[in-house]
């Protein structure tokens, strides 16, 4: 997939990038080669190029606070709301934002009005499961993820991992080894 991406970001760049080509290619500088200062560069050419793209703020906002720049990163979520409300996006940088400054039950709050909006959206279930677990609310933690995953096609690996934790807590170790074994057969099958 990354040569593919890399193919199209060469012929973007032939053309003459636009602010999504260099939100993709942050995308893959942030999310693959883990380089946060060519990502906060790209990032910052691509607000250059698309002021109104609340996508870019968004993922801006996501780098902000693995970089530890939590502050800035707050602003940038205000910045991306103020274009776009209310969105999926929105609530999921916004969420894991809170999660981050560990204002736990923020977090809680975002994702549960965000699951009001979109019941179907797995990833808030996955978030909700995580901040329930780092709180220690293990019950909570199970009930949250399996309400999630009878959305799910594919069984998420982090949701599968949390459940484990979660499980493994409540002195289910059974339960906790069944995931694991799910998660090992996927894993030797190469899928990611």
């Amino acid at each position: 997939a990354l040569i593919n991406i890399n193919l199209y970001l060469e012929e973007a760049w032939k053309r003459g990038a636009t602010d999504n080509d260099y939100l993709t290619k942050a995308f893959v500088e942030f999310f693959i080669s883990k380089d946060f200062s060519a990502a906060d560069k790209l990032l910052q050419k691509a607000i250059e190029l698309g002021p109104n793209n609340a996508t870019v703020f968004y993922t801006y906002s996501y780098l902000k606070c693995m970089m530890g720049r939590n502050k800035e990163a707050l602003a940038l979520i205000e910045k991306g709301k103020a274009i776009e409300p209310n969105s999926v996006a929105y609530f999921n940088y916004y969420g894991i934002c809170l999660y981050l400054l560990e204002k736990h039950e923020d977090a809680i709050a975002v994702f549960e009005e965000a699951l009001k909006l979109f019941p179907q959206v797995l990833r808030f279930y996955d978030h909700l499961g995580r901040v329930y677990l780092t709180m220690g609310n293990f019950e909570q933690t199970i009930q949250t993820l399996n309400a999630g995953l009878r959305f799910a096609n594919i069984r998420p690996p982090s949701m599968l991992a949390y459940l484990a934790m979660a499980y493994l807590h409540l002195q289910q170790e059974n339960r906790a080894k069944e995931l694991l074994q799910e998660l090992i057969r996927r894993s030797e099958m190469n899928e990611k």
